[in-house]
């Protein structure tokens, strides 16, 4: 990723956490909304500054952040299928069903991905801790 784009991406992502944030102090009845939108533009935000550090990190570290990061992503995508589920006027932007179906999606991709990431460390299946091909 260019250093341009990963400089948005920290942009915007502190824009959205201040915005869950505001909507945190402003509407508390809007509180697990604002934790969804922290946690997932928390996550787009840690994303963009492990992209602007570049190649400080190990590549096997380097993997494992980017596994954090995608689970809190995960987690930030469950948390609006959980509010979606509890409040169904809690978005109105169509069915409900459609926001926990996200939510479920978002949860599986990113949580169960970055934790194959995490565990494999960035190395590919069918590839051995010393890189050897099994």
């Amino acid at each position: 990723m260019s250093r341009g784009r990963s400089i948005m991406l920290v942009v915007g992502g502190a824009i959205f956490v201040a915005l869950g944030v505001l909507i945190w102090v402003v509407d508390p009845s809007s509180r697990p909304v604002a934790v969804a939108a922290i946690l997932f533009f928390g996550a787009c935000l840690a994303v963009g500054l492990l992209e602007l550090l570049g190649g400080r990190l190990s590549p096997v570290a380097r993997a494992r952040v980017m596994g954090v990061i995608a689970m809190l992503m995960g987690v930030g995508c469950a948390a609006l299928g959980v509010v979606a589920w509890n409040d169904h006027n809690a978005f109105n932007r169509g069915p409900w069903q459609l926001s926990v179906g996200v939510g479920a999606v978002g949860l599986i991709f990113f949580g169960l991905g970055g934790l194959l990431l995490f565990i494999r460390g960035g190395r590919p299946f069918g590839v051995d801790r010393d890189g050897f091909r099994r």
